[in-house]
């Protein structure tokens, strides 16, 4: 029974929950504007309410994605010995496992309101296309993908009920479409070692792939910049303009790791196992936090 859980745990790929952590951005971002600090906890509870929610239904999309894909996986090198190609873990019972994970998410959802179960379908619905149509049409496999987080951060934003800045969905967006393109990219760069078992990975051409990701990433450090001096809710001191570095290293350290190490085909990898990323990260929503306390 042990071994059926941690075959379970192992098909929910833990890595990949630290893409929810961008359910957090409204409520740092909306801080001393929708709500103060003594408001905290109930903010932190209910955002941490959203997190939990997205971790579940990712978790069974997961389970979902490879009970559909274990002919596949089986050929692949690496991905043969996950649980489900392995055998470790039967088809049916990932199958019945991901029902089951997805409806405690969406119990996590109504706990939260009806928006926020809305965004959390809507999210459902777009993964499961993902997974028998969207990865295998050209383009339309990275732009679901940068969907998916657009709909993290919206739903960040109703389950606290704030509005949110255009400026950080626009951000949301080619960030994601950045780290998506760069997984192609690295994907398409390794190809050669095993056999391409995804349809739309053979349209990608390895030279235009890195001069968009360049370009996809040079536009995302202009439009974040932009932010910071142009937005009316930012304090008017514009320090926020400083925040600017710490994303810029974070964004050129992991265009590196991508175009000259072939690091990106495992971006929670790349995320959590990088030390320059990882201060980045930290210091960014440490000074953002900062700023918005003392100045707006």
């Amino acid at each position: 029974m042990i071994r059926f859980f941690v075959a379970i745990l192992k098909s929910s790929r833990p890595k990949q929950w630290v893409k929810n952590f961008v359910i957090f951005l409204p409520m740092i971002f909306s801080f001393n504007e929708s709500w103060v600090l003594n408001e905290f906890l109930e903010i932190f509870f209910t955002s941490f309410n959203a997190f939990i929610s997205f971790v579940f239904m990712s978790s069974a999309i997961y389970l979902f994605n490879d009970s559909v894909d274990v002919e596949l996986d089986i050929n692949h090198p690496t991905k043969k010995n996950r649980p489900i190609p392995s055998g470790e873990l039967s088809i049916l019972s990932a199958r019945i496992s991901a029902v089951l994970i997805a409806s405690v998410g969406m119990g996590f959802a109504f706990n939260i309101g009806s928006d926020f179960v809305f965004a959390l379908t809507s999210y459902l619905l777009i993964m499961i296309g993902y997974v028998f149509i969207f990865r295998n049409i050209f383009v339309l496999d990275v732009a679901s993908i940068s969907a998916g987080f657009i709909i993290r951060v919206l739903s960040g934003a109703l389950a606290i009920q704030i509005p949110m800045s255009n400026w950080l969905y626009i951000c949301t967006a080619l960030g994601a479409l950045f780290i998506a393109l760069s997984k192609r990219y690295s994907e398409k760069l390794n190809s050669s070692k095993f056999n391409e078992t995804r349809d739309s990975l053979r349209k990608y051409e390895l030279s235009k792939l890195k001069l968009t990701i360049i370009c996809i990433s040079i536009l995302l450090a202009i439009i974040y910049f932009s932010y910071t001096i142009l937005a009316v809710n930012l304090p008017s001191n514009h320090l926020m303009i400083i925040s600017s570095f710490f994303v810029l290293c974070g964004l050129f350290r992991y265009l590196y790791l991508v175009l000259y190490k072939g690091q990106g085909e495992k971006p929670e990898d790349v995320i959590t196992k990088d030390l320059i990323i990882l201060t980045s990260v930290f210091v960014w929503v440490i000074y953002t936090f900062s700023i918005l306390f003392w100045f707006r």
